[in-house]
């Protein structure tokens, strides 16, 4: 890939998302420091994923540091616990992102001002 493109994508990744700018950047690190800058990496060569489970402990550090209370980590935690690590029926990939996607929802207890925690509020159709 030449730098011209390289430079033009990075250009354009300042407009998305901090995370998905941060994939982008890494990405393209991986094309300019690999051995053949013109293909991207397999992907059995790029990092792993995050694995999809996480301890308490870690789900109350990443709530602390998205803004929330420790108990709300706690709280999902136990959701996830108990769900088998299944949100909507399909496995958990990445528990970090489903904790921002409740936390943009405002599912999550402190959010809501509940007294007792209840989870998502599903509606009838």
């Amino acid at each position: 890939m030449r730098r011209s493109r390289i430079a033009e994508i990075r250009r354009a990744a300042k407009s998305y998302a901090p995370d998905i700018r941060m994939v982008v950047e890494e990405l393209l690190i991986e094309i300019e420091t690999s051995g053949n800058p013109g293909e991207l990496p397999l992907m059995d060569e790029r990092k792993p994923a995050s694995k999809a489970r996480g301890t308490l402990e870690e789900f109350q550090a990443a709530a602390l540091a998205m803004g929330l209370q420790k108990s709300d980590g706690a709280y999902f935690h136990a959701r996830m616990e108990a769900s088998g690590w299944l949100l909507r029926g399909q496995p958990v990939k990445d528990w970090r992102a489903a904790m921002r996607s409740w936390m943009a929802a405002a599912y999550f207890p402190s959010q809501r001002g509940d007294a007792k925690p209840s989870g998502p509020r599903r509606t009838a159709l």
